[in-house]
């Protein structure tokens, strides 16, 4: 192997984790407001202990900077308070 190729290698495998820290990103805030939704309902199920905090240790200052993974936990409200607003 290469340095070329590694380097090649990194920006391929950087761009898989910027995606995945979206995704992630993405799901969870829906699940957990869709979760806090159906618990404010009456629902008994089984959900995330206590949403995280600050997911800065998964930051990667290049594919995925601090501010992209950062506390969640406003959208995560804004989320449930928009799905709460339809019932």
């Amino acid at each position: 192997m290469t340095l070329d190729e590694l380097k090649s290698q990194r920006a391929v495998a950087g761009e898989r984790y910027r995606n995945a820290t979206f995704e992630l990103h993405e799901s969870l805030i829906e699940l957990a407001a869709v979760d806090a939704v159906l618990a404010n309902r009456g629902e008994h199920l089984r959900t995330f202990f206590d949403t995280p905090q600050n997911l800065s240790t998964l930051a990667h200052p290049v594919f995925a900077p601090a501010d992209t993974v950062t506390c969640w936990r406003d959208e995560i409200k804004a989320r449930t308070n928009e799905l709460l607003a339809k019932f």
